[in-house]
């Protein structure tokens, strides 16, 4: 599917970075995530040539169907305490998930409730972007490139955080990438006080394309990287 997730306009493209970068955008995707409705979160995309993601909140086991989301959400369960108290963060040790280590990243809220910076980056998906963003939050990702997917995923980790629950997504991905759809599931953690404070995140490509030359020259102009090999 070629996308549009750059926008090419300069005016499109500030309008798309003030969007991802509005908490007001952020909170009321995420209030309509955790009502049922996805309107929110699957506009931006639409606009940017993407299909509409599919979400689940609390998903039951035998739907994930990856071995790195069954894996996680078992390590997150099996730490749950009684009366389904959260994991302590003090806890993540990602060496514990070595098996399926290059598709686990951990998060951190920010402070603001509304954006989550990464303390360790996916590895997988620092494979495809030729980027490894460990330090940086969605928000400011999403700003540098005005990318429609930072609603997505901010919205998608304050759910997280309030329905103290896992939460899986399937969603379409930029073509240069070369991975063209992607299963994620986050699940939360807790501070000594309750408080969601830490996440780990499973990414898994499902859907791949060739990538052409421009792919190249688009990662290069992006990220200042080049690809990896297809």
């Amino acid at each position: 599917m070629t996308t549009r997730d750059d926008p090419q306009d300069q005016d499109e493209r500030e309008a798309l970075r003030a969007r991802v970068g509005d908490a007001d955008e952020v909170e009321r995707a995420a209030c309509a995530l955790i009502a049922g409705d996805i309107g929110p979160i699957a506009e931006p995309l639409v606009e940017a040539g993407f299909g509409i993601p599919t979400i689940e909140i609390d998903p039951p086991e035998d739907a994930l169907d990856l071995a790195p989301l069954v894996t996680l959400h078992r390590y997150w369960r099996a730490r749950c305490g009684p009366g389904g108290a959260l994991p302590p963060a003090s806890a993540i040790d990602l060496a514990e998930l070595r098996e399926t280590s290059e598709n686990i990243g951990h998060l951190r809220t920010d402070g603001t409730g509304h954006d989550f910076v990464y303390a360790a980056y996916v590895p997988a998906v620092a494979h495809y972007a030729g980027r490894d963003w460990t330090g940086w939050s969605i928000g400011a990702i999403a700003l540098k490139f005005a990318n429609a997917h930072g609603i997505l995923y901010r919205a998608l980790h304050v759910a997280c955080a309030r329905t103290r629950k896992p939460i899986a997504c399937r969603h379409e991905a930029p073509g240069w990438l070369g991975a063209t759809s992607w299963r994620r599931l986050a699940v939360p953690f807790a501070d000594e006080t309750g408080a969601v404070t830490d996440f780990l995140a499973a990414n898994v490509p499902i859907a791949f394309r060739r990538r052409t030359p421009e792919d190249a020259a688009e990662q290069l102009n992006r990220v200042g990287s080049r690809p990896v090999a297809d």
